[in-house]
């Protein structure tokens, strides 16, 4: 798992599912962690901010949430067109693709695409999100690090 240094500033979110994007940025918020929030259920919109934030007009994000099927570009074509920006930030945003479904073809591509951490399951659950936090930023002290769900 890679290992950040410092504070989570930004996350973004991108699924064109709406309920799905609603359901991850309340789990993100309430883990009150990135000072910034992101969503977008257009992945060509979100590849624009991406580009305006690479300008500085935006925080680029420390971590990209990416939903694989969608219609007008899908997951992989979003991943292609990431691989286009420069080396300094792909190594410092970490993307985790978000499935509702582990189909084995979906598996392969996203092992070949070589930028993608980790795939994580639908619906991001809030004891999921701490746990990639405190892999990812081991050192970050914040209010919820040791939560645990009551099951």
């Amino acid at each position: 798992m890679l290992e950040k240094l410092g504070e989570p500033r930004s996350v973004m979110l991108v699924d064109d599912n709406r309920v799905a994007l609603i359901l991850s940025r309340k789990i993100i918020e309430k883990a009150r962690v990135f000072k910034e929030i992101t969503s977008f259920q257009s992945p060509s919109k979100a590849l624009r901010h991406l580009c305006e934030a690479e300008q500085g007009k935006h925080l680029f994000p420390d971590l990209i949430l990416l939903d694989i099927q969608m219609p007008e570009l899908d997951g992989f074509e979003f991943l292609t067109e990431f691989k286009k920006f420069p080396p300094q930030y792909q190594s410092f945003c970490s993307i985790f693709v978000l499935t509702s479904s582990y189909d084995d073809t979906d598996l392969g591509k996203i092992r070949e695409m070589g930028n993608v951490n980790q795939l994580l399951e639908k619906p991001l659950t809030l004891e999921t999100f701490i746990s990639l936090i405190n892999e990812l930023y081991p050192a970050y002290d914040y209010p919820m690090r040791n939560y645990r769900s009551v099951r």
